[in-house]
This record gives structure tokens, sequence and C-alpha cells, in this order.
């Protein structure tokens, strides 16, 4: 008898992992602007650093920086990263 519940088992498991389809997320890519599309910041507290950031997009993608996180202070890049945690680290440091 405890081999028949052993082989109900099993076959209970099979049929529960033949409806089951193991589903992944479809890939999903964020919506993006092209640089030049930036709109201007005339009311945030950080207008200057983004009106700044929109001034040199253009060349920080031109030296290879897509994709990395940049630090700005007023009108100063304080430096740029790979990861985002190191941005905030240096953020939180400056």
């Amino acid at each position: 008898m405890n081999e028949n519940r052993r082989d109900l088992v099993d076959k209970f498991d099979r049929q529960v992992t033949d409806r089951v389809q193991v589903q992944t997320m479809p890939e999903t890519e964020c919506p993006t602007i092209h640089y030049t599309e930036l709109p201007a910041d005339t009311s945030s507290p950080i207008a200057a650093e983004w009106n700044f950031y929109r001034q040199e997009a253009g060349r920080l993608l031109a030296e290879g920086h897509e994709g990395r996180w940049v630090l700005i202070k007023a009108e100063r890049i304080i430096g740029i990263w790979g990861a985002q945690e190191a941005a905030y680290e240096a953020a939180l440091k400056n």
C-alpha cells in the first residue's frame, strides 16, 4: 500500500508539473528620449543641476558614458560611476 501512495504522489506531481508552465516576464525597455529633447527646468530645487546635465549629456555620451551614473553639484561634475550604489555613496559624502 505504501508503494501505491508513492505512485499516486508521483503521478500527481507529474500532472501538476505538466500543467504549470514556467513563465518568464517579457523583457521591457525603459522609455527613452533623445538627449536633445530633454526639457529645461526652471522651477525645481535642482534646476541648475538638471540644466547643466542637459548641456553636458551629448559630450558624456560621446565619451562613452552611456548607462553610467553622473553626480552633478551646481554646475560641476563630481564624478561618474558604473553602479548606482557607488554614485549614491558619493552623493552622501558631497
